[in-house]
């Protein structure tokens, strides 16, 4: 499909700004370029990787200079929604009001029930947001990262980015948010439909 992927490179250089745009502005443009893409048959991923090259490449340099680095990217990743914290507060928010064992944390984790990060020092930083306020994980939430680990990769940040950026499936906003409200089923036809 290169004639398809030059054209929606066409369209995305069109929208170079004289001044640095708000990010309002760049979220409709980022739309915009999505659903052009997806209309001239592209798979989600080769549009998401085509505006990325676009960015780095065309872009003025005032906007280029406005995307995170990968450490700054890591860090937004790993604070978002509350934060990470180690394997004993998250054994605390997996089971209320009697937590669980380490070992049957790590366990959870390993069996992919549970999401977690491993720091460069081997220790597990768990994400509070996928905790629900009783107790317990979100309804769905390993049905969901089993759907990312089959279709999307199991890179040790995929369930993350995807849960926690907005996607067009889940109305814009992030899966999380969908998974929070009960929506499964959207949730899992964004993870497949990343995957097309």
């Amino acid at each position: 499909m290169p004639h398809e992927e030059n054209k929606l490179r066409d369209i995305a250089v069109t929208y170079r700004a004289a001044t640095l745009p708000s990010t309002e502005l760049l979220s409709g443009q980022f739309r915009a370029l999505l659903n052009a893409g997806l209309q001239l048959g592209l798979s989600l991923s080769r549009v998401s990787a085509l505006l990325a090259e676009v960015i780095r490449e065309k872009l003025p340099l005032e906007v280029a200079e406005g995307y995170a680095t990968a450490d700054e990217g890591l860090t937004t990743l790993l604070g978002a929604e509350g934060g990470c914290v180690g394997v004993e507060k998250a054994r605390q928010l997996f089971r209320r009001p009697q937590p669980v064992t380490r070992q049957a944390l790590a366990h959870q984790i390993r069996q992919g029930n549970v999401l977690a990060y491993r720091s460069g020092g081997g220790d597990y930083l768990v994400p509070v947001w996928q905790f629900r306020p009783e107790g317990g994980c979100w309804h769905g939430l390993p049905e969901v990262l089993a759907a990312i680990r089959a279709h999307l990769g199991e890179g040790p940040l995929t369930a993350f980015a995807f849960l926690l950026q907005a996607h067009p499936l889940t109305g814009g906003r992030p899966p999380l948010e969908a998974l929070r409200a009960g929506r499964l089923e959207e949730v899992l036809a964004a993870v497949e439909a990343d995957a097309r």
